[in-house]
């Protein structure tokens, strides 16, 4: 059994409901200590792999590569 199946069968939550009702991953990846040259391609393959959260706090200067790795992951279907 997959550890994430063996986290809900013991109740701990995959994703938690906010106040507006929408629906955040428990989960995110935080994105302050990735190598700058490497960020669009980290933001693309955690896409992948299911993440969903990202941490990118302006004082990270994260901005423009995890907007490059979301226009490709709209652009490939990845996303809606």
């Amino acid at each position: 059994m997959s550890e994430t199946m063996e986290k809900v069968e013991r109740g701990i939550p995959e994703t938690v409901v906010l106040n507006s009702g929408h629906k955040m991953p428990v989960v995110g990846l935080g994105c302050a200590a990735h190598p700058f040259d490497q960020l669009v391609s980290t933001f693309n393959d955690a896409m992948e792999i299911g993440y969903r959260q990202f941490d990118t706090a302006a004082c990270y200067g994260t901005e423009e590569a995890f907007g490059k790795a979301v226009a490709k992951a709209l652009e490939i279907g990845l996303i809606k």
